[in-house]
């Protein structure tokens, strides 16, 4: 019997990320994302948490929110307790105050402002830092060359990883990544986190697409190979990986009503962690594959000789 427990651990697995990874990325603590992945929602102090905990965790790595969701309230029900509606407060009539209270009040007026200045820097410093992508420009981008550089600048006294290798950080707070790109969609993590509070990041995803064109003295390619026309489209938010003809042309977390065409004469595989929200078409025809299947290997297309066939 499938559960929400179950079902968000092994896309988790599938994905490849550890409950560390989602704890970090959603700042939820790896304790209760272990409790969710058992079902054991006694470890919440109301429902209300729990289920926010589950969205979370759910929407972080491309699930079907509002299916997990209602499986959720299926498993447990709707039980929180309503809101207790306090009694009337009376004020006194004919209240004066005399110097020596509005001083009094003065004074602790100050030192509440003081304080609250005083807390909002402390929580200030605990919150992940943010910076700013300055190259790419979006965060889908399609090159022709195979070198590209990233830029970008932070907060001061911070780190940067980008693909888990650590990056230097200039004086005026700004970050250079030099990379050579592979034909197809590159996929870089970008992390950025205080050097005391390295678990509190912030974690932006890119995607460099790298379109080759042909210089002079090279071969262009046979316009007439036979080549067909792929597409894939996304009926809810969903982490997707496209290998066609041996060459990644898409990975990573998609939206909703994501769509992607290309083309292949040998062989295309498909992976995707919401099957029920993945729609794959072959020279236009809908293809009704094994759910199952994408969650291991994933789907394959294979050219037989007379067309591609799926499974």
């Amino acid at each position: 019997m499938y559960t929400v427990g179950k079902i968000l651990r092994k896309i988790r697995e599938h994905l490849g990320y550890s409950i560390y990874d989602v704890s970090r990325a959603i700042n939820v603590k790896p304790e209760y994302l272990k409790c969710i992945e058992r079902d054991d929602f006694s470890c919440f102090k109301s429902v209300t948490f729990a289920r926010g905990f589950v969205r979370s965790y759910a929407s972080f790595i491309g699930a079907d929110v509002e299916k997990i969701l209602a499986l959720f309230r299926r498993q447990i029900g709707e039980f929180e307790e309503p809101i207790k509606v306090k009694g009337k407060i009376e004020t006194s009539k004919g209240l004066t105050l005399s110097p020596i209270h509005l001083a009094f009040m003065a004074l602790f007026v100050f030192f509440a402002a003081v304080i609250l200045y005083m807390l909002k820097l402390y929580f200030k410093v605990q919150q992940p830092p943010k910076f700013k992508i300055l190259e790419p420009p979006r965060e889908h981008f399609v090159v022709d060359k195979p070198e590209f550089t990233i830029k970008g600048v932070t907060e001061p006294k911070t780190v940067v990883k980008i693909n888990d290798k650590q990056i230097g950080v200039g004086s005026d707070n700004t970050f250079v990544f030099k990379t050579t790109l592979k034909p197809g969609e590159n996929l870089f993590t970008i992390e950025v986190f205080r050097e005391h509070l390295p678990d509190r990041k912030s974690i932006k995803k890119i995607v460099l697409e790298y379109k080759p064109t042909n210089k002079p003295g090279e071969t262009k390619p046979n316009k007439n190979e036979s080549k067909t026309s792929f597409k894939l489209e996304l009926t809810d938010r969903a982490w997707i990986q496209i290998v066609a003809d041996n060459v990644q042309v898409a990975v990573g977390i998609k939206p909703k009503g994501y769509v992607k065409e290309f083309k292949a004469s040998k062989e295309v595989i498909v992976k995707s962690g919401v099957p029920t929200a993945t729609k794959l078409y072959v020279d236009g025809k809908l293809q009704h594959l094994d759910p199952q299947k994408a969650f291991s290997g994933g789907w394959k297309c294979v050219n037989k000789g007379d067309g591609f066939e799926c499974n």
